[in-house]
């Protein structure tokens, strides 16, 4: 004991300087680590939810200038459950997209959303601005009935669980920012594959499908919709979807009148850009002039689809566990049973099946 404390005293000088001059040192470690773990900073996210037909799905051609990359814009992957850099064509994003379209990159080619992020980010060049593509050609009213059956395209239930997940998820691959993302507004377009006959049904549907999405996705709350017009010689439905925004609140209708299609189908590639250009400028201003009155009416998920009515052609509905009569431009040749009205042969073999299931 007596020679560690000779040892010390003796030496004492010695480790003094050495904390004197080392600690410094150490400080600085310490220092440069605390930089290291900076927070990275978290900016807020405007998304918007594109759904719709094959229009939103898109079928213009690609050029370069479709490609520029815009900064500060990113898309929700499905595939891989992240926020990634936005790349043209959307479509290649969209959760209904099977394997073997995947596979060999059948996803669509231009739609409107390419323009619709560029003319937003022009009129908010400081906003991060962020796509949930979800478009499915081939798609009717009929799919965005809630609890569907796996088995007959979920499409509501789908588009809400892509669009929770990806409002809930703040990383994005390779960007050095940490997102908030807000669900700001939401962008439909369809109704090609409908025939005439089909209309009133559309309609009846339509607003509830708007109402459902609301109800699981903004609480209730009147999130702006944008909805738009078809190409030419689809009149009827051009001249009706005009009137949903009496019916809609905080929604907003584009018109499609100057546009040209490059099959009476779709729009051609410049129609496409003018029409994101459209529908960014009628949701701005559904933006910048929220309702004043923004009630709230929740309805249950399970009793989502209590009023979701089938009509049958004389009026009267069908009951609700039928399920969707098959589709035919004709509604005319045979007489239905119980008083649902003149109908196609395939519609009334629909109703002689559900009538005996039930019977059982």
């Amino acid at each position: 004991m007596q020679l560690l404390l000779n040892f010390l005293k003796k030496f004492s000088h010695i480790l003094l300087l050495g904390i004197v001059f080392i600690s410094p040192f150490f400080q600085g470690i310490t220092e440069a680590k605390d930089q290291n773990t900076e927070v990275v900073p978290e900016v807020p996210l405007h998304v918007f939810l594109l759904i719709g037909g094959i229009n939103m799905e898109g079928r213009g051609e690609i050029i370069e200038s479709d490609e520029k990359v815009v900064e500060d814009a990113l898309i929700w992957d499905p595939q891989y459950s992240v926020w990634t850099q936005v790349r043209v064509p959307y479509g290649q994003y969209s959760p209904f997209l099977s394997k073997r379209n995947r596979e060999y990159a059948y996803w669509g080619k231009l739609n409107c959303g390419p323009s619709f992020v560029r003319t937003y980010k022009i009129s908010n060049p400081d906003v991060h601005i962020g796509i949930i593509c979800a478009p499915r050609n081939h798609m009717t009213i009929h799919n965005w009935k809630p609890g569907q059956d796996p088995s007959h395209h979920p499409f509501f239930n789908t588009v809400v669980d892509v669009t929770r997940k990806a409002i809930g998820e703040m990383r994005a691959t390779g960007y050095a920012k940490k997102v908030s993302p807000v669900l700001k507004g939401i962008l439909w377009h369809d109704g090609e594959q409908h025939y005439e006959n089909e209309l009133d049904e559309y309609f009846d549907l339509f607003p509830k499908i708007m109402r459902n999405l609301r109800n699981e996705l903004s609480g209730g709350k009147a999130l702006p919709i944008v909805f738009g017009q078809l190409c030419d010689g689809y009149e009827s439905f051009n001249e009706r979807i005009i009137k949903q925004t009496s019916v809609i609140p905080n929604s907003a209708c584009v018109r499609t009148i100057g546009l040209s299609s490059s099959n009476n189908f779709t729009f051609d590639s410049e129609s496409y850009r003018e029409l994101g250009k459209r529908y960014a400028r009628e949701m701005m201003q559904l933006l910048e002039n929220p309702l004043l009155q923004n009630s709230v009416s929740i309805i249950p998920t399970k009793e989502l689809s209590n009023d979701w009515i089938i009509k049958s052609p004389s009026g009267k509905p069908y009951p609700i566990h039928w399920g969707f009569p098959p589709r035919t431009k004709t509604q005319y040749g045979y007489t239905l049973p119980d008083g649902y009205g003149e109908g196609g042969k395939s519609t009334l073999e629909w109703i002689n099946r559900n009538k005996a299931k039930d019977a059982q």
